[in-house]
C-alpha cells in the first residue's frame, strides 16, 4: 500500500522511486539481461525482440528476472492500488 507521501509523488511527476525494493541480487541480475537485451543484434533476437524506435519491443519477458519484475512482491502491491485491482 502506498503511503500519502506516495501517492503525492506519483500525483505529481507520475512515478515513484521505491528505495531498495530489489534486493542486491535481483537487481544485478535484470541490469544483465537489460544489458544482454540491449547488445544482442537483431538479428540475433527471438521473432518479436527488437527495437521499435526507442522502445525495446516485449523487454519483460526476454528474461526470467525481467518477467519477475511485473508481480514482485515490493512493486505488485501498488500495482494493483494504481489499477484499482
Amino acid at each position: 500500500m502506498m503511503t500519502p507521501e506516495q501517492r503525492y509523488l506519483f500525483d505529481v511527476f507520475g512515478y515513484l522511486h521505491l528505495e531498495n525494493a530489489l534486493s542486491p541480487d535481483e537487481l544485478a541480475s535484470c541490469q544483465k539481461a537489460t544489458e544482454r537485451y540491449m547488445n544482442t543484434p537483431e538479428d540475433q533476437l527471438s521473432p518479436g525482440f527488437g527495437v521499435d524506435g526507442q522502445r525495446y519491443l516485449h523487454g519483460f519477458a526476454f528474461d526470467k528476472c525481467l518477467e519477475a519484475l511485473t508481480r514482485h512482491r515490493s512493486i505488485w502491491p501498488i500495482v494493483r492500488e494504481l489499477t484499482n485491482d
